[in-house]
Parts: C-alpha cells; structure tokens; sequence
C-alpha cells in the first residue's frame, strides 16, 4: 500500500467524508481519488499538505514520507530516511523543553492547591 493510499484511508475514516466529498475538498476530480485509493496514482503535495493539516500531522513530515515512498533507488531512500530522522529529533529537541515548562506548571499549581486546602482545614 502506498502512503498516499495510507493517507486516503485515515483522512476518510477520520473526516467522514466520502470519495466525492474528499474530491472536492482536496480540489480533484473524483475518478483521480479513486485511482489513488487503488493505488494507480499519488498525491501531489499541494494535496499531501492539506490532507496533512486536516488530520493534524506536520506537512513537512507527510511530504518527507511521500517522497520515501516514491523512491526509485536504496540510496534516494536512505537520503529521505535521514531527513526524516533528523526533522524528528528536531521537533523532539523543540518540544521537551516545552514539556518540561507545563510540567513544573502542573506541579507548581498543584502544589499551591495542596498548600490552599492546608490552610483551609
């Protein structure tokens, strides 16, 4: 199965929309959803990037899958794989630290609560 037909499946099953409403969301002819569903065609990534913003996924993350996908040769593949690993430990590197601020947020207002109900009792 190709990532765009992956893509297909999880954007309908998700948005609820049939072949022709996808079609028209995406701005294609409804025969041209239909042969990505079989597997006869791909997404562009005009396409790629709005299905990805509908289910909520970074573009640049679905355009790098795609373009894995539709490698010819071990080295095209090998070349996206490292792009991809590395947009990854990127967005890991730029979320944690985020991670780390709410979670001294929580624990500092939970801790303000406990001290509230103390005083309270």
């Amino acid at each position: 199965m190709s990532y765009s037909q992956e893509l297909l499946a999880e954007f309908m099953e998700k948005t609820g929309k049939n072949i022709s409403e996808t079609a028209d969301y995406l701005e294609m002819l409804q025969p041209n959803v239909s042969k990505v569903k079989k597997g006869d065609k791909r997404f562009s990534n005009d396409q790629l990037v709005r299905i990805a913003e509908a289910l909520e996924i970074r573009p640049e993350i679905v355009l790098i899958k795609s373009n894995m996908d539709k490698s010819k040769s071990a080295k095209e593949r090998e070349a996206w794989v490292k792009l991809l690993t590395s947009t990854a430990a990127s967005l890991v590197m730029m979320i944690t630290p985020v991670m780390m601020i709410a979670y001294n947020v929580y624990n500092n207002q939970s801790l303000s609560s406990r001290r509230a109900s103390l005083k309270q009792a």
